[in-house]
């Protein structure tokens, strides 16, 4: 992805509220950040997906990027924590009011809803043996009703 194209993902995933940072810690060691990176982006896709129904899945973006999150947020983990930044697009606009509510209803929970087990499930398939927890924080969007729906169970791959 250029410049260009970058820049462009990154400020429309701002508009529509879909960013902000996820914090992994796990022990006894989480595998490298690039490795991580990887896991967690497909976590996250995965838990976003299960969110948006198979309708709805075919063009899903999600970025992953090691670094970002506020100083705040971050002084509420502990110091071996691994920091993301995440950025996500919909193929259809429509479906932002949907992963923005799932976004805060992981965030709630301390991703325990999908994402987690999710990111567990993968570490588990590299050969990672790591209990892991994170927080995520998502950036200040546009409001949502309050009413969620948990996630549906995901088929084994």
């Amino acid at each position: 992805m250029d410049a260009a194209a970058d820049a462009a993902f990154e400020s429309d995933a701002r508009s529509l509220g879909l960013h902000g940072a996820i914090f992994v810690e796990g022990s006894p060691k989480l595998p490298s950040v690039p490795r991580l990176a990887g896991s967690l982006r497909r976590a996250l896709h995965r838990s976003l997906e299960a969110a948006l129904g198979p309708a709805a899945q075919a063009s899903l973006r999600v970025r992953i990027r090691p670094g970002g999150g506020g100083l705040a947020f971050a002084s509420q983990c502990a110091m071996a924590a691994e920091t993301f930044s995440f950025a996500v697009l919909p193929g259809d606009a429509q479906a932002a009011g949907a992963l923005l509510e799932h976004l805060r209803l992981e965030a709630a929970h301390g991703g325990r809803v999908c994402l987690l087990p999710e990111l567990a499930s993968l570490l588990e398939e590299e050969g990672h043996q790591c209990s892991c927890s994170l927080m995520l924080q998502v950036a200040a969007g546009p409001q949502l009703p309050e009413s969620s729906e948990l996630c549906p169970e995901r088929a084994p791959s």
